[in-house]
């Protein structure tokens, strides 16, 4: 089943499994002849019954020099995002990268990204010559929830993250390409860092938290910092002195550079339920982190004082509607009380292809779901092999642990301010 699948080209709804292009790596035989993992599983035995594995092109690993910048990293998004990120895998994102799909029509470069920006001025998801406006680079260094991908590890990759940098800045731009001048900006933070010795303690604190301060800088320090063993130390000190900042993205991307008796531990996914409720919060500064990109981005699925997308409830009234207590379960436990029109649908189809949405259109002939982004999908009837109702939100679980204590307190604070329904 998952070489059929994957020989399709789409993600099918067993688990995930190897593709054949992950087994065309050459290793020598017993009878020392050199020949792919795949001819040798074939010869065996392992593969009988499949019919004849077609011929196929060797993934390039990010450390071979012999190919190119951009099979190494188009390899690598293949083999540790392409599982979910292709049409009909059941994500919610629009992109498509696997290997053999021209870069033309992944629906990355260039595109303007739909799940947040996570404040990085001029953004999109791959912005030609401008890594550090580019989202897709973002998520792979950052340590928060937003990290990509998601399976295999924990952490960044150092090698990837050098790899996808260098591949963004080789893409030709075009005339429509509006991007800072990356270059400009790195000449800065490359003169600004050969200062540091000159400065006492107090200004190279102050320096050091100037840099960081914009997602845009954060990302371009750490990348600059990753890839020289003289520079790495300031990692470290970059982690510490932004452990407790408001800068999420500071706090997001040097987090894995924290000794582990000093990771961040005023996150309000660490606090006691009792002490979140007694916060003293703001009522705007909860509005700013309502509408903020990154973080929880609770606009990406509720609307409140007419700012947001109508895809979850929406928020006006909701401080009418319940207590502070319950707006605070709502966010921990999603799908503890959850109203049938916002359960999560499952549908597979005759194909193989996997679906998932909020239902909102059920007819003889067709079923619509609604997910992220602008797009809904419609499924002709004739196609549905099968429909699974979960009985879970599509609003993601743990949110508040991507939030510092005050940030979840200025949030809830906003939320219990929302008395007025229908507000625009």
């Amino acid at each position: 089943m998952e070489l059929s699948t994957a020989g399709l080209g789409i993600q099918s709804a067993s688990p995930l499994g190897t593709s054949p292009e992950q087994l065309a790596v050459i290793s020598k035989a017993a009878d020392g002849m050199q020949q792919s993992q795949l001819e040798t599983l074939q010869q065996d035995g392992w593969l009988a019954g499949v019919g004849e594995v077609r011929a196929t092109a060797q993934l390039a690993a990010l450390h071979a020099e012999e190919f190119s910048t951009e099979q190494r990293v188009r390899s690598w998004l293949h083999v540790n995002c392409s599982h979910c990120h292709q049409p009909h895998a059941g994500g919610s994102a629009l992109i498509d990268l696997r290997r053999e799909t021209k870069t033309d029509a992944m629906q990355l470069v260039g595109q303007v990204p739909l799940r947040g920006a996570f404040g990085i001025s001029g953004a999109g998801l791959v912005v030609p010559g401008d890594p550090e406006g580019s989202v897709l680079l973002y998520r792979i260094a950052s340590c928060a929830g937003g990290r990509m991908p998601r399976l295999g590890a924990t952490l960044p990759d150092p090698a990837a993250l050098s790899e996808v940098r260098r591949w963004i800045a080789e893409l030709p731009r075009t005339g429509a390409t509006e991007t800072v001048n990356s270059d400009e900006e790195l000449d800065r933070v490359r003169k600004a860092i050969a200062r540091l010795e000159t400065l006492s303690a107090v200004e190279r604190a102050e320096l050091l938290q100037g840099l960081v301060a914009t997602a845009r800088g954060a990302l371009m320090v750490l990348l600059e910092i990753q890839d020289s063993e003289e520079l790495l130390p300031l990692g470290r000190e970059i982690a510490l002195l932004t452990v407790d900042s408001q800068s999420l993205a500071a706090r997001d991307l040097f987090a894995r550079f924290l000794p582990p008796d000093r990771a961040r531990s005023d996150g309000a996914g660490s606090m006691d339920r009792q002490s979140l409720l007694a916060a003293v919060g703001d009522v705007d500064r909860g509005r700013a982190v309502f509408r903020r990109e990154g973080g929880a981005s609770c606009i990406n699925c509720h609307r409140a004082e007419g700012v947001g997308v109508v895809l979850g409830p929406a928020l006006d009234g909701i401080g009418r509607k319940m207590t502070r207590a319950e707006i605070l379960n709502q966010i921990e436990e999603p799908s503890g009380t959850i109203k049938p029109t916002y359960l999560l649908w499952s549908v597979e189809t005759t194909r193989g292809l996997v679906h998932t949405g909020l239902l909102k259109e059920r007819t003889t002939e067709k079923l619509v779901l609604a997910n992220t982004g602008p797009r809904q999908q419609e499924i002709p009837v004739a196609e549905i092999e099968s429909v699974n109702v979960q009985q879970k939100s599509l609003m993601p679980e743990q949110l508040l642990r991507e939030l510092s204590s005050q940030d979840a307190a200025d949030l809830l604070e906003y939320l219990e301010s929302l008395v007025e329904t229908g507000s625009e």
